[in-house]
């Protein structure tokens, strides 16, 4: 999950936006296809 820990560097922030990024687009279902991953 984003930022769940207090203190983040910098490469540990944008490890974490990659990662929810990746799920957002990648992993969860969308709506425009018929809820299915891509």
């Amino acid at each position: 999950m984003l930022c769940q820990r207090t203190t983040l560097t910098k490469n540990d922030l944008i490890a974490e936006l990659n990662g929810f990024m990746y799920r957002y687009n990648y992993q969860r279902r969308h709506g425009s296809l018929n809820y299915q991953t891509p």
